[in-house]
């Protein structure tokens, strides 16, 4: 057999493992595991959201201040 076939079947198998010991030792119920998961996803989202809008803005400033330069 060669590694590369080993390995991915030594992590399937530690995957498979840390997934079933999860479930056993989850410290909320599966209803509200989704409702935060979906709360911490919706707050990442908004999260990103506005880092975009953050670096649209510094990216309009730049080429203000860019074509300010240019023009004299």
């Amino acid at each position: 057999m060669s590694n590369t076939l080993k390995y991915t079947g030594i992590a399937l198998a530690g995957g498979a493992v840390g997934a079933a010991l999860g479930l056993l030792f989850a410290p909320a119920s599966g209803d509200e595991t989704r409702r935060l998961i979906a709360h911490r996803i919706d707050e990442q989202r908004e999260a990103l959201s506005e880092r975009g809008r953050s670096v649209t803005q510094s990216i309009k400033e730049g080429r203000r201040r860019l074509a300010a330069v240019v023009n004299g």
